[in-house]
């Protein structure tokens, strides 16, 4: 969770608003060494609801900006008060998945279906589209891109985790890696030292970019925020958010979610704010009140 300083804030203000942050700080440390802790009920407050979106899942982009996966497959792009920015809609190619959120000017994405990857500039146009079938790619499940463009995907003919270069070139190829998951990938993210793999049985796997396993956890639950040391799961049958630490996968914190809230299928944090999606498929937006 990011916390935000308000330059504006001096003398007396500043420092009741240091107080109240430590305290919060002070307060996570202490539940994460309890079983099933619960936020007390006021730490969060509803601020509004998005109306006339049936939505499927929410993502953050590395600016924050937010993207709405409805259902029926609609991208739309919002602020973090909720107001709608742009929009994307390809009724072809079935359900997207979201793969590169780096780039505040590029969102990519992945249409399993088809095997297509496009590329959509920040005012959500399609800029550029590929069929991974046209570089000799396999049917993969899923991809990841890292921030030189090239593109990961686990070859499953031979075992193997492989980088294509944007020219469709092998850049390269690790050695024989097999998991109890096999295939069944549900998402790979770039980062700057690693691979974080996610299985769809749910467990993650940390490695080094030459494919070494560095780790490996079973979260019970989606991993749905990244940040330099830690992943932030939701575990929806709990309904608790957790964190563990990179590489070492071990766990920080879990918290349950208030009862007020509701059942909430998707879950994501940006800065004081955390955005669900509920049963009814509505957007809701909370306010954490330290």
């Amino acid at each position: 969770m990011n916390i935000i300083f308000d330059k504006s804030l001096t003398g007396d203000i500043f420092l009741i608003k240091f107080i109240h942050i430590f305290f919060w700080l002070g307060y996570f440390a202490v539940v994460s060494l309890a079983s099933n802790p619960v936020w007390p009920f006021d730490t969060i407050i509803p601020i509004k609801t998005i109306d006339g979106i049936q939505a499927r899942s929410v993502y953050v982009g590395k600016t924050d900006q937010l993207y709405i996966l409805s259902l029926d497959n609609e991208i739309l792009k919002i602020d973090s008060s909720g107001i709608l920015w742009q929009r994307y809609n390809n009724k072809y190619l079935g359900r997207p998945q979201f793969i590169y959120l780096e780039n505040p000017l590029q969102l990519v994405l992945f249409y399993p279906d088809y095997q297509t990857v496009i590329i959509l500039d920040q005012w959500m146009s399609e800029i550029k589209r590929m069929k991974l079938t046209d570089f000799g790619v396999p049917f993969v499940r899923t991809i990841g891109i890292g921030p030189d463009r090239s593109i990961w995907y686990y070859d499953d003919q031979v075992k193997r985790l492989k980088k294509l270069g944007p020219e469709g070139n092998i850049l390269f190829e690790s050695t024989i890696l097999i998991t109890e998951d096999n295939a069944a990938l549900e998402s790979i993210v770039v980062r700057k030292t690693d691979l974080i793999i996610q299985a769809i049985s749910g467990t993650v796997y940390v490695l080094n970019l030459f494919g070494q396993l560095k780790n490996k956890i079973m979260p019970l639950g989606y991993v749905f925020k990244y940040a330099a040391t830690l992943i932030y799961i939701f575990d929806k049958e709990l309904q608790a958010v957790k964190t563990f630490s990179l590489p070492e996968m071990e766990a920080q914190y879990s918290l349950l979610l208030p009862k007020n809230l509701g059942h909430m299928n998707t879950v994501q944090i940006i800065n004081d704010r955390m955005i669900t999606i509920n049963d009814s498929n509505q957007v809701q937006f909370w306010k954490f009140n330290y």
